[in-house]
Protein backbone atom coordinates (compact mmCIF):
# COMPACT_ATOMS: atom_id res chain seq x y z
CA UNK A 1 0.00 0.00 0.00
CA UNK A 2 1.34 3.40 -0.99
CA UNK A 3 -0.33 6.41 0.65
CA UNK A 4 0.34 9.97 -0.50
CA UNK A 5 -0.50 12.78 1.90
CA UNK A 6 0.13 16.43 2.76
CA UNK A 7 1.99 17.43 5.90
CA UNK A 8 0.11 20.75 6.02
CA UNK A 9 -3.17 18.92 6.60
CA UNK A 10 -1.84 17.59 9.93
CA UNK A 11 -0.40 20.68 11.65
CA UNK A 12 -1.73 19.88 15.11
CA UNK A 13 -1.42 16.08 14.82
CA UNK A 14 -5.08 15.78 15.82
CA UNK A 15 -5.04 12.16 14.76
CA UNK A 16 -2.44 9.46 14.32
CA UNK A 17 0.22 10.64 11.89
CA UNK A 18 -0.03 8.95 8.52
CA UNK A 19 3.62 7.92 8.84
CA UNK A 20 3.05 5.90 12.03
CA UNK A 21 3.61 2.16 11.66
CA UNK A 22 4.79 2.37 8.04
CA UNK A 23 7.68 0.34 6.70
CA UNK A 24 8.96 3.40 4.87
CA UNK A 25 8.04 7.09 5.10
CA UNK A 26 9.31 9.40 2.35
CA UNK A 27 9.28 13.18 2.62
CA UNK A 28 9.62 14.83 -0.78
CA UNK A 29 9.02 18.43 0.36
CA UNK A 30 12.65 19.47 0.03
CA UNK A 31 13.65 17.15 -2.80
CA UNK A 32 11.58 18.60 -5.62
CA UNK A 33 10.24 22.08 -6.36
CA UNK A 34 6.54 22.41 -5.56
CA UNK A 35 4.28 22.83 -8.63
CA UNK A 36 2.08 24.91 -6.29
CA UNK A 37 4.53 27.76 -6.89
CA UNK A 38 3.38 27.96 -10.52
CA UNK A 39 -0.08 29.59 -10.56
CA UNK A 40 -1.15 27.59 -13.61
CA UNK A 41 -0.52 24.32 -11.72
CA UNK A 42 -1.80 25.31 -8.30
CA UNK A 43 -5.32 23.91 -8.70
CA UNK A 44 -4.17 20.82 -10.62
CA UNK A 45 -3.07 17.55 -9.03
CA UNK A 46 -0.33 15.02 -9.59
CA UNK A 47 -2.75 13.10 -11.77
CA UNK A 48 -2.68 15.92 -14.35
CA UNK A 49 -0.08 15.61 -17.13
CA UNK A 50 1.51 19.08 -16.66
CA UNK A 51 2.14 18.43 -12.96
CA UNK A 52 3.39 14.88 -13.56
CA UNK A 53 5.76 16.10 -16.28
CA UNK A 54 6.97 18.97 -14.09
CA UNK A 55 7.84 16.76 -11.12
CA UNK A 56 9.40 13.89 -13.06
CA UNK A 57 11.52 16.27 -15.18
CA UNK A 58 13.22 17.72 -12.10
CA UNK A 59 16.84 16.71 -11.51
CA UNK A 60 17.06 13.47 -9.60
CA UNK A 61 13.36 12.58 -9.77
CA UNK A 62 13.65 9.47 -11.94
CA UNK A 63 16.73 8.09 -10.12
CA UNK A 64 14.93 8.72 -6.81
CA UNK A 65 11.86 6.77 -7.91
CA UNK A 66 14.02 3.90 -9.20
CA UNK A 67 16.03 3.74 -5.96
CA UNK A 68 12.90 3.79 -3.81
CA UNK A 69 11.21 1.10 -5.94
CA UNK A 70 14.26 -1.12 -5.53
CA UNK A 71 14.31 -0.51 -1.76
CA UNK A 72 10.60 -1.29 -1.46
CA UNK A 73 11.00 -4.49 -3.48
CA UNK A 74 13.77 -5.54 -1.09
CA UNK A 75 11.41 -5.08 1.88
CA UNK A 76 8.69 -7.37 0.52
CA UNK A 77 10.25 -10.75 1.43
CA UNK A 78 10.81 -9.64 5.03
CA UNK A 79 7.40 -8.03 5.55
CA UNK A 80 4.71 -9.99 7.32
CA UNK A 81 2.67 -11.20 5.41
CA UNK A 82 4.60 -9.77 2.48
CA UNK A 83 2.71 -6.49 2.53
CA UNK A 84 4.72 -3.28 2.67
CA UNK A 85 3.19 0.02 3.81
CA UNK A 86 4.69 3.19 2.34
CA UNK A 87 3.79 6.82 3.11
CA UNK A 88 4.89 9.65 0.82
CA UNK A 89 4.38 13.21 1.97
CA UNK A 90 4.71 16.63 0.41
CA UNK A 91 3.31 19.96 1.59
CA UNK A 92 -0.33 19.75 0.50
CA UNK A 93 -0.65 16.17 -0.71
CA UNK A 94 -1.92 17.16 -4.15
CA UNK A 95 1.18 17.42 -6.34
CA UNK A 96 4.61 15.91 -5.62
CA UNK A 97 3.57 13.05 -3.33
CA UNK A 98 0.86 12.01 -5.79
CA UNK A 99 3.28 11.94 -8.71
CA UNK A 100 5.93 10.00 -6.79
CA UNK A 101 3.38 7.52 -5.39
CA UNK A 102 1.94 6.79 -8.83
CA UNK A 103 5.40 6.54 -10.41
CA UNK A 104 6.53 4.15 -7.67
CA UNK A 105 3.49 1.92 -8.14
CA UNK A 106 4.04 1.80 -11.91
CA UNK A 107 7.74 1.04 -11.53
CA UNK A 108 7.18 -1.63 -8.88
CA UNK A 109 4.94 -3.46 -11.33
CA UNK A 110 7.13 -2.90 -14.39
CA UNK A 111 10.51 -3.57 -12.80
CA UNK A 112 9.68 -6.04 -10.01
CA UNK A 113 6.31 -7.56 -10.92
CA UNK A 114 4.84 -6.21 -7.67
CA UNK A 115 1.34 -4.77 -7.63
CA UNK A 116 0.72 -1.82 -5.32
CA UNK A 117 -2.51 -0.22 -4.20
CA UNK A 118 -2.25 3.58 -4.12
CA UNK A 119 -4.34 5.83 -1.87
CA UNK A 120 -4.10 9.61 -2.28
CA UNK A 121 -5.40 10.78 1.08
CA UNK A 122 -5.40 14.54 0.43
CA UNK A 123 -5.72 14.84 -3.35
CA UNK A 124 -9.34 16.05 -3.08
CA UNK A 125 -8.75 18.47 -0.21
CA UNK A 126 -8.59 22.19 -0.92
CA UNK A 127 -5.25 23.67 -1.89
CA UNK A 128 -3.45 24.86 1.25
CA UNK A 129 -2.77 28.58 0.83
CA UNK A 130 0.70 29.59 1.94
Amino acid sequence: MITSFGHLHDPARRYRPVTAHRHLALDVRTLFTDPYLKPEMRELTGRDDPVRANVLAQPGAIPYVIAQADAIAALVPAADPGLVDIAIGCAGGRHRSVVIADALAALLLERHGLGAEVFHRDIHRPVVRR
